[in-house]
């Protein structure tokens, strides 16, 4: 099973803030029709505004609400972690 390995991340703490702060006006109407398509409530994307990182089993249903990969949405997540994930493909451990 590959997996991906976490080192320091060249993104920003608030990388996956600035995602969604650039993705919902540009994909939903707001938070809430985000929360709706990825069926979680309003007060989580609102915690994910504040900080608080999606669940890894969100990303599948944030990545086909958004157009964004899940890749994508890991990394920065991870980036707002103080991590950097780096795919097994391109060298992570497996």
């Amino acid at each position: 099973m590959a997996y991906c390995q976490l080192v320091t991340s060249p993104l920003p703490p608030t990388a996956f803030i600035h995602w969604l702060d650039a993705i919902v006006p540009a994909v939903v109407e707001s938070d809430s029709e985000l929360a709706r398509r990825i069926g979680v409530h309003r007060s989580a994307v609102s915690k994910w505004r504040r900080g608080q990182l999606p669940q890894a089993a969100q990303l599948p249903a944030l990545s086909k609400a958004t157009g964004t990969a899940v890749a994508t949405l890991a990394a920065l997540a991870a980036a707002s972690a103080g991590l950097e994930a780096i795919p097994a493909e391109a060298g992570g451990q497996q």
